[in-house]
């Protein structure tokens, strides 16, 4: 999923905040489930349930910053127990 570093997603210093890693891997985790069989029925009928539920670990060797152009790699880990869907992800940047 192609992401584009913009203003709004960085501090005064031009990095990207850390919490808005976490809504471009959301955004790329949606944008993969809708990509699978029965996405529509699955959004239509699951919406309260679908989200990023927790973050395990994150971990950043390098800061991405205005204007790079990146790319977020989503995995599927499987269901957990409340039918919600697990995912890793990684935000690459394209240096």
């Amino acid at each position: 999923h192609p992401v584009r570093v913009y203003i709004e997603d960085t501090d005064c210093y031009g990095v990207v905040f850390h919490g808005n890693y976490l809504r471009f891997f959301e955004r790329a985790a949606m944008s993969a489930l809708v990509g699978l069989p029965n996405a529509e029925r699955l959004l239509r009928t699951e919406r309260s349930s679908l989200g990023l539920v927790s973050v395990t670990g994150m971990k950043c060797s390098t800061a991405a910053k205005l204007g790079d152009d990146c790319h977020v790699e989503v995995s599927p880990q499987g269901i957990d127990a409340a039918g919600r869907l697990a995912y890793a992800a990684v935000l690459v940047r394209a240096d």
